[in-house]
């Protein structure tokens, strides 16, 4: 008896001793197990068109099909999907692994940020890493949007994290490649563009050639498909033929354009509207950031905050927003409100709006738009409360 409680306490020793480790290693054993019951969910998204452009990519050979354009994400990420056509598995969990993959390296990404805004001791920032770690894997609206959706969202949310991670630990030019491979992912990381604007204009070490590094990491994504004979402008007419493709103002995200109402989400309305959104956006980013200036310096909080802010007032006031379009502000949303508390006010009503909206989608769940619309953009225009 005496062995087997000296071989207990042993036991309990070891597991206390590595909790740490062990933490991380059960939280990511359910996250995969969450996401692999959640393989065969099938949306309309997948059924028109991803499951389409994955046959025709494998149908034109691979790699091969770069030469043409396939579908109307940018090539970097249809080069993925034609290394994924040489796999004997189903498209479907194909699309939710790549995605998942980066669910797990966003989560790594987010947890760097959060320590090292946090900057405490070796024992908390254990406990830092491991809660982020944790949380940000936990989003409903993170592994509906792999597990569910099969859409790869946290592919260049993963970059923008490491663009704001590198740009916090003054290495700027890793900081703006990153930004660059965000880019040649989703043409939505424009959003954060006029935030680094911003920090040029108050950091001494940030200069105009650094903006050049994104135009260079952006082309050269293009690279595998100008080897096929692709036109080297190709990155570029892909994403400006993706800002014809919408025509209302309200997409599902409840916001600004979502005060209009159900009636008044027409193409008439998009035409008449739409360029009033764009100037209402840009107006309410100068105001802000007018007032940031007098603000004689930044912490590394500070700085993340002006970015998470920047990125939701995009969100709120732009018209013809998709639901998944806020995905890089939930997350940011969510380190805030780590490193302080206070922010959970403005973190779980977005995460609440965001999460409402994918169940609008994906279950065909009405909520009420105008008063859902009507608490998200009041909380976009606290600027002070976001950034001090």
């Amino acid at each position: 008896m005496q062995i087997f409680e000296v071989s207990e306490k042993r036991l309990k020793r070891i597991l206390i001793n590595h909790r740490f480790t062990l933490f991380l290693l059960l939280v990511s054993i359910i996250e995969l197990l969450l996401r692999y019951f959640l393989r065969n969910f099938v949306t309309e998204d997948y059924t028109i068109f991803l499951q389409s452009w994955f046959k025709t990519i494998k149908h034109m050979g691979g790699v091969i099909a770069l030469k043409g354009q396939v579908g109307d994400y940018n090539i970097l990420y249809q080069f993925a999907i034609s290394l994924l056509t040489y796999i004997p598995i189903r498209n479907l969990y194909l699309y939710k692994l790549l995605s998942t993959i980066f669910d797990f390296l966003m989560a790594i990404s987010a947890s760097y940020l959060t320590v090292r805004l946090m900057n405490t001791s070796e024992d908390e920032n254990k406990k830092i890493f491991a809660l982020t770690y944790a949380l940000v894997l936990s989003l409903p609206t993170v592994f509906f949007n792999s597990g569910l959706w099969a859409q790869c969202d946290s592919i260049y949310t993963t970059f923008i994290l490491l663009s704001l991670l590198m740009l916090i630990k003054e290495k700027y030019v890793y900081s703006f490649i990153s930004l660059g491979v965000a880019f040649a992912f989703k043409f939505q990381t424009i959003f954060i563009m006029p935030f680094f604007l911003f920090v040029w204009l108050i950091k001494k070490r940030i200069y105009i050639w650094h903006f050049l590094i994104i135009i260079l990491t952006f082309w050269l994504s293009g690279l595998p498909a100008y080897i096929f004979g692709r036109d080297l402008l190709a990155p570029f007419k892909i994403y400006l033929n993706q800002t014809h493709t919408y025509n209302h103002l309200f997409m599902n995200y409840y916001n600004f354009s979502g005060l209009i109402g159900a009636k008044g989400n027409t193409p008439q309305n998009f035409y008449q509207l739409s360029k009033a959104f764009i100037l209402i956006t840009m107006l309410v980013l100068i105001i802000g950031y007018m007032y940031l200036l007098y603000i004689d310096k930044f912490s590394n909080f500070s700085l993340i905050g002006v970015a998470t802010w920047t990125i939701y007032t995009c969100v709120v006031f732009l018209p013809s927003i998709h639901e998944r379009y806020a995905y890089p502000v939930d997350i940011l949303l969510l380190i805030i409100a780590i490193v302080n508390k206070k922010y959970l006010i403005v973190a779980v009503p977005e995460l609440i709006n965001t999460f409402l909206s994918y169940d609008r989608y994906l279950f065909k769940n009405t909520p009420n738009i105008v008063i859902l619309s009507y608490i998200v953009s009041r909380a976009v225009l606290n600027c002070r409360f976001m950034a001090v």
